[in-house]
């Protein structure tokens, strides 16, 4: 059988020295050049340039949606170039988590979306979880505030 990868954003930087990365695999050494990327459940490891440019394309950032992982990212970067200390990254890391995350209610037509016999729906800017109602405050998928805009909620 012949399998596809799923299309995920990683997180990805090209290091400018070589240290020791310590992965789920054991210790591999990252060479200057390398790309150093951090997967979908918060791993890094080191990828050549020649694959990693097989493999990844550029993402503009209007198709990011996840913001915060990609200032994560930088953040570590800091840390491995000795620019931050592991214990100003942790800082940073923690007051990261602890910002809520923002979103509004985009109004949707479900019969894209479902098949449903509604009109329209609303979609969270956030995670893309679409709903009837547009009156939740909170979204109940991602927990993302929702702003108030008549021009976008209702």
């Amino acid at each position: 059988m012949k399998y596809r990868k799923k299309p995920v954003i990683v997180e990805a930087y090209q290091t400018d020295k070589e240290f020791i990365l310590h992965t789920l695999e054991g210790d591999m050494k990252a060479s200057v050049g390398d790309y150093i990327i951090t997967g979908v459940n918060g791993e890094q490891y080191p990828c050549k340039p020649d694959i990693f440019e097989k493999t990844y394309e550029l993402v503009a950032e209007s198709e990011d949606k996840n913001m915060p992982n990609s200032l994560r990212c930088k953040i570590k970067h800091l840390r491995h170039n000795g620019t931050l200390t592991e214990r100003e990254c942790d800082r940073i890391l923690k007051a990261l988590e602890q910002q809520p995350k923002v979103g509004k209610w985009i109004k949707t037509s479900l019969s894209q979306v479902s098949g449903g016999d509604f009109n329209r729906g609303f979609k969270c800017s956030c995670c893309g979880y679409v709903t009837v109602v547009d009156d939740f405050n909170y979204c109940p998928n991602c927990g993302a505030r929702m702003g108030v805009d008549d021009n976008d909620i209702r």
